[in-house]
């Protein structure tokens, strides 16, 4: 058998101290943690939009350094997954304004200020 042929096998097999093989392949030989642009290729996307993605719609995702690195399998479930409600940013801004008519939002404010022992803003002492 040729060396490199050795060298490659016990490459693809050798683990980490917790048990993980370091070069993690799927079946069909390709890697299963991809990159922000591989994760845009795989999802036919922009890199833009898959960072909005892990941002807005919960993609899995983990910044290594200044780069992103994404499971394929996250990927797959996500895309499986029902649309969830946005959080973080997105959240808060699709929120913006929807409390404005609200009547019950100046008496409890006023309620929150009076039991924290502080004037509402615009309120003298």
């Amino acid at each position: 058998m040729p060396a490199t042929a050795t060298k490659s096998s016990k490459k693809a097999r050798t683990k980490s101290p917790s048990g993980i093989p370091k070069l993690a392949r799927s079946t069909n030989g390709t890697a299963d943690v991809l990159t922000l642009a591989e994760a845009a290729e795989y999802l036919r996307v922009s890199e833009v939009a898959v960072l909005q993605a892990i941002d807005e719609q919960n993609l899995p995702a983990r910044r290594v350094g200044q780069d992103w690195r994404i499971l394929k399998s996250a990927i797959q479930q996500w895309l499986l997954a029902p649309q969830t409600r946005r959080t973080g940013k997105a959240a808060l801004q699709s929120l913006a304004g929807s409390w404005k008519a609200d009547p019950t939002v100046e008496p409890m404010l006023a309620e929150i200020y009076r039991q924290r022992g502080r004037p509402m803003v615009g309120e003298s002492t």
